[in-house]
């Protein structure tokens, strides 16, 4: 079949079914609307082309070219695009269910409110990519992925293990990860601000200078990362494991660390002020010269910490354990409260 008569099929609303459509020039081609199954486009030349609104139903494009072709609306079920490049493409409002995008190229593609369900994503590339409201959902194997500067907006990826994944230069802003896995990846320096990261795996990250304002880290393991001069006024850290992590000369103000673990952790220089650190396990923590004021300790393990220099004043130490700790002469600190002591051993008579 030549292209004329696939773009008349096309025209007259034909489905087509099982045609080898491979190593067909298609460059520029109107197949707007178009319903395949089964068809095979292996490096067929789609570059510019119009796949709007077209149903492609296990069809195998592996190798096609596709740079620059408008997938708008399109809905790709089942369907080969290894190795397929699609480098400036839009995809806007695209849906691909359980398509394989192994090795497949979308550098400076524009995916916008797209949904990609079940993906292979071996090795793909999102390098340069907007990712705006995509939902990458339940992803079937992700090593390789390349992030690299690609910018993730109210972008949810899920329980995913992107150990492996590349995102030097990458941005991300109101992006959903929770439950990934992102063990010994670096961050330094990126924007993640307001970013959901719960229950993700951080340890041994390096998050120094990065911007994380605002972002949840609830129960995420962050032991033995690096947030060195972080940017995290008002995260969330509740829950959260942080053993042995090194947060010298951080700015998290206002932050919240509830009943997170904190053993070793190094927060000298760091900015606190106004914090709620309740019932937090920091034995053996360094805080020397940080910036404590009006934070609450209340009922946290203390014990044996380094306050050398660090300023708490009307910090809460309400029953704390500070065996060990030191703490400096004059501090201007809060201890026990006698009404809150009296008030939480209450229990109502029935």
């Amino acid at each position: 079949m030549n292209r004329e008569e696939l773009l008349g099929k096309v025209r007259r609303g034909e489905v087509l079914e099982g045609l080898d459509l491979g190593g067909l020039d298609l460059s520029g081609a109107d197949l707007g609307g178009g319903a395949f199954e089964h068809c095979r486009f292996r490096g067929a030349r789609l570059g510019k082309a119009s796949l709007a609104e077209t149903i492609l139903h296990e069809c195998d494009l592996s190798g096609a070219e596709l740079t620059g072709a408008s997938l708008r609306h399109a809905t790709f079920i089942k369907v080969s695009l290894v190795d397929a490049r699609l480098s400036l493409a839009c995809l806007t409002a695209a849906r691909l269910v359980e398509c394989d995008l192994t090795r497949a190229d979308f550098t400076a593609a524009a995916l916008e409110i797209a949904q990609l369900v079940k993906p292979k994503l071996e090795h793909a590339c999102f390098a340069k990519t907007v990712l705006d409201r995509v939902a990458l959902l339940e992803p079937d194997g992700t090593d390789g992925l390349d992030l690299r500067g690609a910018r993730l907006k109210q972008t949810v990826l899920m329980a995913a293990d992107l150990r492996t994944a590349r995102f030097e230069g990458a941005s991300f802003e109101l992006a959903v990860m929770n439950d990934c896995d992102l063990s010994g990846q670096s961050f330094a320096g990126m924007s993640l601000a307001l970013t959901q990261l719960s229950k993700a795996k951080l340890a041994g990250c390096d998050l120094s200078g990065a911007d994380v304002e605002r972002c949840n880290f609830h129960e995420a393991d962050l032991a033995g990362a690096t947030l060195d001069g972080v940017l995290g006024r008002h995260a969330m850290f509740f829950g959260a494991k942080l053993a042995g992590a090194s947060l010298k000369k951080a700015r998290l103000g206002g932050s919240v660390w509830n009943e997170s673990e904190l053993t070793g952790a190094n927060f000298e220089g760091a900015e606190l002020r106004e914090s709620v650190l309740q019932k937090v396990s920091a034995a053996k923590c360094r805080f020397a010269n940080a910036d404590l004021s009006y934070a609450d300790f209340s009922h946290a393990d203390l014990s044996d910490c380094d306050f050398t220099g660090a300023k708490l004043f009307r910090a809460r130490l309400h029953k704390a354990k500070t065996a060990g700790a030191k703490l400096p002469l004059l501090s201007g600190a809060l201890g026990d409260d006698s009404d809150l002591a009296e008030a939480e051993a209450f229990e109502p008579k029935h």
